[in-house]
């Protein structure tokens, strides 16, 4: 039941890294972080700053929202954020908000089936990447966001576990 959620996980964790300094790149030695390819890492030269494809880089960004891929005018958003000088975004994968497509498939009955994705959750997601790709945007994607269950308002009255179809099992 929860293999499918676990098998997500893990895919985007190793897929798709998260920028995370403090997850070892940036106690790497310079000599090992020059070796590391062109992907985004601590910059060799000014440790306070990123590299990519071997220069310098400042990342900076700002959007209207954490969970990107879930707006309505992606591109628009993008494009004024290239324009105002930014190449960074941070995504988490929530759908917290009201209007959020949800990341599994929800059952006419309206209950959500664990063991199945909603495919308009995971369009969005690509759209994001496609449109950020297309504008050279650094994306740093977080697959939870300590908000997302954080607090009890959150939880819509259709997630617990009364609205599941696959069998929960029981923890002890």
């Amino acid at each position: 039941m929860f293999k499918n959620l676990l098998r997500a996980v893990l895919l985007l964790l190793i897929v798709f890294p998260v920028i995370w300094p403090e997850a070892g790149l940036a106690q790497q030695t310079a000599k090992s972080r020059s070796k590391a390819g062109n992907g985004i890492q601590p910059s060799v030269h000014y440790p306070s700053y990123w590299q990519y494809k071997g220069k310098p880089l400042l990342l900076l960004g700002a959007t209207d929202n954490d969970n990107l891929f879930q707006h309505p005018h992606i591109a628009s958003h993008l494009d004024s954020l290239v324009k105002a000088g930014g190449n960074y975004i941070r995504n988490t994968m929530s759908d917290r908000d009201a209007g959020n497509e949800r990341a599994f498939y929800q059952n006419p009955d309206g209950k959500y089936d664990l063991e199945k994705w909603n495919p308009v959750y995971w369009e969005r997601f690509e759209k994001l990447l496609e449109e950020t790709s297309k504008r050279k945007i650094i994306v740093q994607k977080e697959v939870c966001d300590r908000f997302d269950r954080h607090f009890a308002v959150i939880l819509p009255a259709d997630l617990p576990p009364a609205g599941f179809t696959a069998h929960l099992p029981a923890w002890g």
